[in-house]
C-alpha cells in the first residue's frame, strides 16, 4: 500500500473520473487541491505514503500543495494530457493514454481500491460533470 505512488494514484484516478464524465480542471487547480487535501485528512485507514509527504499551505482562500500543482504541469507538459481549449481551462485525457493506462492498470489491494474510489467521490464534489454547465 505505502509504494504506490502519486503519478500511480493520479492515473487511476483520472481513468475513473474520465469514465464518470468529470470535467478535468486545468486552469482552476482548487478542484484537485481541495479533493487531495480531502483524502489527506479523511480517516480511510492506511494510506499511500506519497499521501503523508504532501504538504499543503493556507496562504490563500483554499488549501495548496506545490507537489500537486507541479505534477499536474506535468502531466500537460509530457503530452498524457491535452489543455487544447483556447483559455485552457480544462484537460483531456487523450484516448491512446486512456487505453494504455486502462489496459495496463494494476490490481489494486482493496485498501486501495476504497482510496480511489473515495477519491473518485470527492471529486464528484469537487469538479463539474460534463453534463452540468460549467461556469
Amino acid at each position: 500500500m505505502g509504494e504506490m505512488t502519486l503519478g500511480e494514484f493520479m492515473k487511476q484516478l483520472a481513468l475513473r473520473m474520465h469514465d464518470a464524465k468529470l470535467i478535468l480542471l486545468f486552469k482552476d487547480e482548487k478542484p484537485w487541491h481541495m479533493l487531495f487535501y480531502r483524502l489527506k485528512r479523511s480517516e480511510l485507514g492506511e494510506k499511500p505514503r506519497f499521501l503523508a509527504s504532501l504538504r499543503f499551505d493556507w496562504d490563500g482562500p483554499y488549501p495548496k500543495c506545490r507537489q500537486l500543482s507541479e505534477f499536474i504541469q506535468a502531466l500537460h507538459w509530457t503530452g498524457s494530457v491535452t489543455a487544447g481549449n483556447p483559455s485552457y481551462e480544462q484537460i483531456t485525457l487523450q484516448e491512446d493514454v486512456h487505453r494504455l493506462w486502462e489496459e495496463n492498470k494494476p490490481t489494486l489491494s482493496p485498501e486501495l481500491e476504497h482510496l480511489v474510489a473515495q477519491g473518485v467521490s470527492f471529486a464528484k464534489e469537487e469538479f463539474p460533470s460534463q453534463s452540468a454547465p460549467h461556469a
